[in-house]
């Protein structure tokens, strides 16, 4: 497995109380669309859109886990601190997984049709 690149994360004062940044490939720098991010303690979920930018708001001061995750991409996690006076800019990189270590990945076997079977 290679090394994973470090989370980049910088105070903004301006984000109070927000978690804002964008997520993308590893090697790339190409953004994950749709990726997911959650935010724990509490479970606060949110998406990235098509250029990988995300936004979570009212979060409050103090540590916090961020989990990144996307299809075709290891899982991520991350421990972030949220300061008293400002949010965070934050900058994850996930890096792609092979098929068969892809959550829920499964083989699906599917009879041919009876016509199929007699010709």
């Amino acid at each position: 497995m290679p090394p994973t690149q470090a989370l980049q994360t910088t105070v903004d004062p301006a984000l109070r109380g927000s978690v804002v940044g964008r997520i993308a490939r590893q090697h790339s720098g190409a953004a994950i669309g749709a990726a997911t991010l959650i935010l724990l303690p509490g479970g606060a979920e949110t998406r990235a859109d098509g250029a990988g930018a995300f936004r979570s708001d009212s979060v409050p001061a103090g540590r916090h886990v961020l989990v990144a995750r996307s299809i075709g991409f290891r899982i991520r996690r991350d421990t972030l601190f949220v300061p008293d006076a400002g949010g965070l800019r934050v900058a994850v990189a996930l890096d792609m997984v092979a098929c068969d270590e892809c959550p829920g990945n499964m083989l699906v076997r599917v009879r041919r049709p009876w016509w199929r079977r007699i010709l």
